[in-house]
């Protein structure tokens, strides 16, 4: 019985979740004026999301 289809979402979800939560966290400091703590997290964000999409299609593929 073969399950890749849960293997993949599981990596999904795991390469993908921090971008989500850096991007919650500088969204939250940008409405606080925290304007160059906020860039950070953006930042970090977009790193984990390429990389996170990187790898996820270099397991798919």
């Amino acid at each position: 019985m073969n399950n890749h289809e849960g293997i993949i979402i599981f990596f999904i979800i795991l390469f993908i979740s921090p971008f989500v939560i850096f991007m919650g966290i500088g969204l939250i400091l940008r409405m606080k004026g925290k304007d160059w703590q906020a860039k950070i997290f953006f930042t970090i964000a977009v790193v984990y999301a390429i990389v996170g999409t990187g790898i996820c299609g270099t397991m798919l593929s």
